[in-house]
Formats: structure tokens, C-alpha cells, sequence
């Protein structure tokens, strides 16, 4: 890897760059390479910024999943069988 493609991957790891200009920059990457590529040059992957965006990543989550509440409450009533295999030694 030259200089300036890890000048590319710090950058995208800082999140100044899109994945897509990522690829770009480094000819012959493909999506599966965007993870992998930082992690290899012991950088951190970027997170995304929630700033500016909480109305638009509620309108996806409330898009992507209009049944489900925002609290989802799970309850296992019989859990009999489950009890024997948790005890169980292999």
C-alpha cells in the first residue's frame, strides 16, 4: 500500500470520505475491501454521524420497520425445555 492510498484510508476512517470516493481512490477495491482495509492498517472504521440526521434516521427506522414500537418486550412463557439443556454437559 503506497502513501497515498493510506492517506485515502485515514481519511475515510476520520469519515471525510464516503466509501464510495474510497473505492475510488484506491482503482480495484471493492465493497467487501471498505471494512477490511482500514482494519489492516490498524485504523479504526469511521462512525456515522448522527448530527444534522435524527430526523432522517427516524423517518428509516419508522420506514423500515412501521409495526415494530420502539420498546419490544419479549416474553418466554415455557421455558421447561430449555432448562434441561442449559444444565446439560457435552
Amino acid at each position: 500500500m503506497d502513501k497515498a492510498d493510506y492517506q485515502s484510508l485515514e481519511a475515510y476512517s476520520r469519515g471525510e470520505m464516503s466509501a464510495l470516493e474510497l473505492r475510488r481512490r484506491l482503482d480495484e477495491a471493492t465493497y467487501g475491501d471498505i471494512p477490511r482495509l482500514p482494519s489492516e492498517a490498524s485504523l479504526p472504521l469511521p462512525r456515522a454521524p448522527t448530527a444534522g440526521r435524527e430526523a432522517q434516521i427516524e423517518r428509516a427506522r419508522a420506514w423500515m420497520s412501521p409495526r415494530m414500537s420502539r420498546d419490544l418486550k419479549l416474553f418466554v412463557v415455557d421455558t421447561g425445555p430449555l432448562i434441561p439443556l442449559a444444565t446439560a454437559r457435552p
